[in-house]
């Protein structure tokens, strides 16, 4: 009788996952850890972000279980089954908008590496959102009021 064996491969939309469960995969049972340590840099026009602590050998890892999606606001690393483990770098909501159809991951042999393309040339003062991109939609602070 032959082994039935399931790869961890991530949905994409409802639809998906609902077919991928009638064909015997339960997609709601992958467990994350965090992946904490990781580094970035601005340019101009793009955003890099730097992913080394743990990843020695990451180049060696199946290429078909790394993946990251890209949204305008956001983008959401997943490595699975590396080291035994499922691990996740997910930012969201980002400093400012990116283009996701630009934007691409690199994996080396001991790093992975993110590169965001800008949506605009604003300087981005950290990779999420900074206390002064925080303020409600219509609400000027003080300082916006100032001459």
């Amino acid at each position: 009788m032959p082994q039935k064996v399931e790869k961890p491969l991530p949905s994409k939309d409802e639809k998906e996952a609902e077919e991928e469960k009638k064909a015997g995969f339960d997609f709601s049972s992958i467990r994350f850890d965090t992946i904490s340590t990781w580094a970035w840099d601005h340019e101009s026009k793009k955003v890099k972000v730097f992913v080394t602590k743990g990843m020695e050998e990451i180049g060696k890892h199946d290429k078909a279980k790394i993946e990251c999606e890209f949204s305008d606001n956001s983008f959401d690393l997943k490595i699975y089954d590396f080291k035994g483990k499922n691990w996740r770098l997910k930012m969201q909501p980002l400093n400012n908008l990116i283009k996701p159809a630009e934007s691409t991951f690199r994996i080396k042999s001991s790093s992975i590496s993110i590169t965001l393309v800008k949506a605009n040339d604003k300087i981005w003062s950290d990779l999420g959102p900074s206390r002064y991109n925080l303020k409600p939609e219509g609400k000027e602070s003080k300082k916006d009021l100032d001459p």
